[in-house]
């Protein structure tokens, strides 16, 4: 069984120590109102300009036409709106530049929108760290909403609508937690560093990736995405942990390393519900230092053009542990790991119904060894299982195949290669239109006990090399391999 995440628990608590924070006034304010009112300023910019570091500066409700600079010197300053339907900087013509460009440490944008403009939205430049965005909303920048190429930012209830990228980001550890992004022409969010994390938030008709990561320890939980034209979620880069979150009509679902060659290590992908995807739901590709992938607990159901779950490792261990899959096209589990010793797979608990339509194998395998236990499929399009080559061996035990429409366990058949010492105990397969069990030329030292074989177009099928079969199988029909 898989465990919940617990090491995205201090995120939660990050930014509820953030929210808090926000609501406690620094020392000292300036005010500001659209018609000067109570002796305020006009402009967001001269409240700025008199304000000094760790202060207040209060903009009371109004649309406000300016470029915003937050300059050098003034750490620690919150720009503070009445929220984001009443407090409105419009970055728009006759200005050019950024809606609010922040080039000082520890500032805090909250409560008010900017929108229109034709640059990015709000800039934290780099250099900076430790930004604060809360119930901020930035709509129809003609760049990218965010640019965030400080450290240590945080946003929390943000809206992102109508821009380029909603998030374009070159600062490590940026935290993005209850914010939605919405029509956005590139990117929800594209994260070029180390430790991105974002939960519970939504991503809804984005024309490229949902979350594009390329760095160490990705952290996404709890979000949703809908109706995304590329990758839900890209990461390139070790440590990705991607739980929790729903995937409803995509190109892609989650993938972990496919336009990375190297390390992208110790991924887990648990307990997400991936439906309606075009690609594939689930994949992981990683060529040095893999250690393991964990891909457990997943729903997976409606992939219309590849597999549900592609894994593929050049060392390492693949774990596969009580997914659900469903009406799949191609392969429900398609699975490769290296010869060595150490590089296995680990399935356990799936259960897979409706998949490889298109009469491709349910489940494949190829590469080291395999333990496949306690599966079931059920109404394969193709061969249930097929374990192409196991270098150092396979065992299947406890699993159900029935009501395939070709073979319910194949053994052998890549050309060149050997499928050495399988052994198949206490299997139940019946109903298959082929046969039931085909061990093919390439099956060496295979053996079989405790099987169930029956109504299948032949429940066995025998061309291997040195195939050990003794009594405790039951089966009725024996025939020669076609």
């Amino acid at each position: 069984m898989f465990q919940p995440p617990y090491e995205l628990l201090p995120v939660h608590a990050l930014v509820a120590v953030s929210l808090t924070l926000a609501a406690a006034a620094p020392a000292g304010a300036a005010c500001v109102h659209p018609d000067g009112d109570d002796g305020c300023e006009t402009t967001i910019q001269a409240g700025i300009d008199i304000a000094a570091a760790g202060e207040i500066v209060d903009i009371a409700k109004g649309v406000y036409f300016e470029n915003v600079v937050v300059p050098p010197g003034l750490d620690g300053l919150v720009l503070r709106g009445k929220s984001a339907k009443k407090t409105i900087v419009d970055a728009d013509a006759p200005n050019t530049g950024i809606g609010i460009d922040v080039r000082s440490n520890n500032v805090r944008i909250e409560g008010l929108t900017v929108r229109n403009g034709i640059d990015a939205g709000i800039s934290l430049m780099a250099g900076t760290s430790g930004a604060l965005l809360v119930g901020v909303a930035i709509v129809g920048a003609d760049g990218h909403c965010l640019v965030n190429d400080a450290t240590g930012t945080t946003v929390a209830g943000g809206t992102f609508r109508g821009c380029d990228d909603g998030i374009e980001s070159t600062g490590a550890d940026l935290t993005v937690a209850d914010s939605e992004f919405l029509q956005l022409d590139s990117a929800g969010i594209d994260h070029d560093a180390d430790r991105l994390t974002v939960t519970d938030s939504t991503f809804r008709m984005i024309d490229a990736d949902g979350i594009n990561a390329a760095g160490s320890d990705t952290r996404v939980a709890g979000c949703k995405f809908e109706r995304i034209f590329d990758f839900a979620v890209e990461v390139d880069g070790p440590g990705a942990r991607l739980v929790d979150n729903k995937v409803e009509v995509a190109n892609r679902g989650l993938d972990i390393g496919a336009g990375l060659i190297g390390d992208s290590s110790a991924a887990r992908v648990t307990g997400n519900k991936i439906s309606n995807v075009f690609g594939n739901g689930v994949r992981w590709f990683c060529s040095t230092t893999c250690l393991e992938a964990d891909v457990s607990g997943n729903k997976i159901s409606w992939v219309f053009d590849d597999e549900a779950i592609d894994l593929s490792s050049d060392e390492g261990t693949l774990t596969v542990l009580g997914n659900k899959i469903s009406e799949v096209r191609e392969e429900a589990l398609f699975l490769r790991t290296s010869g060595a010793a150490a590089d296995v797979a680990v399935v356990d608990g799936n259960k897979i119904k409706r998949a490889g339509y298109v009469r491709s194998d349910v489940v494949c395998f190829d590469g080291g060894g395999i333990l496949f236990s306690n599966n079931s499929v059920v109404g394969a399009g193709g061969t249930g299982l097929r374990i192409d080559r196991a270098d150092i061996g396979a065992i299947l035990d406890g699993n159900k195949f029935s009501g395939g429409l070709s073979t319910g366990i194949q053994v052998g058949g890549n050309a060149g290669t050997n499928s050495v010492g399988v052994a198949l105990t206490g299997n139940k397969v019946k109903k298959n239109l082929g046969a039931g069990v085909e061990l093919l030329a390439d099956a060496i030292d295979t053996a079989l006990s405790e099987n169930k074989l029956s109504k299948n177009g032949t429940d066995l099928c025998d061309g291997g090399t040195t195939t050990m079969l003794d009594g405790t199988n039951k089966f009725d029909t024996v025939a020669p391999c076609s």
